[in-house]
């Protein structure tokens, strides 16, 4: 799956502050997060600012095209 893949864990691991919600238990912070379905990404720069939500499956290869494409934007 795309969470096994070793190049999307790789950059998660160091690049990344991966985070896991459950909805039942924090509600409000996903309507601050925009987040209106599920599986969603939220990509945030350091500065907590949000730089864009993704929805839906993708695989490895699309994930690690967001994930650099984050690690841009953010610097």
């Amino acid at each position: 799956t795309t969470f096994e893949d070793d190049v999307v864990i790789t950059i998660l691991n160091t690049k990344f502050i991966p985070v896991k919600l459950d909805r039942a238990n924090n509600i409000e912070l996903f309507g601050n997060l925009g987040i209106q379905s599920y599986p969603t990404q939220v990509y945030m720069a350091p500065g907590g600012v949000i730089l864009w939500n993704r929805s839906g499956y993708q695989s490895a290869e699309g994930l690690i095209v967001q994930l650099l494409h984050a690690i841009r934007r953010s610097k």
